[in-house]
């Protein structure tokens, strides 16, 4: 049971993840057409939030193991396409 709810953790982060991902995507190719700004924004702010969070979690606020699952691995790792490396 503890490992059904660490899949869905990671499944339900990648979901919102995922979703806010294609939602920048669509926000950011009206505005930079040429430029695949969207990809640079959300790479640098999701590269920046992995590490953050990585060691927040770890040193400063020890979280809940499926909540830590949920944002890093799931929504983070879907948002950046990191997620081989996170998990």
């Amino acid at each position: 049971m503890e490992t059904l709810t660490k899949i869905l953790s990671v499944a339900f982060g990648g979901a919102i993840g995922a979703v806010t991902r294609h939602g920048l995507n669509l926000l950011f190719a009206k505005t930079f057409a040429p430029f695949p700004f969207a990809t640079f924004f959300i790479n640098i702010t999701g590269s920046f939030l992995i590490g953050f969070l990585l060691i927040f979690c770890q040193d400063k606020f020890p979280t809940n193991e499926n909540l830590r699952l949920a944002i890093i691995v799931g929504f983070l790792g879907a948002y950046t396409t990191f997620s081989t490396f996170e998990f």
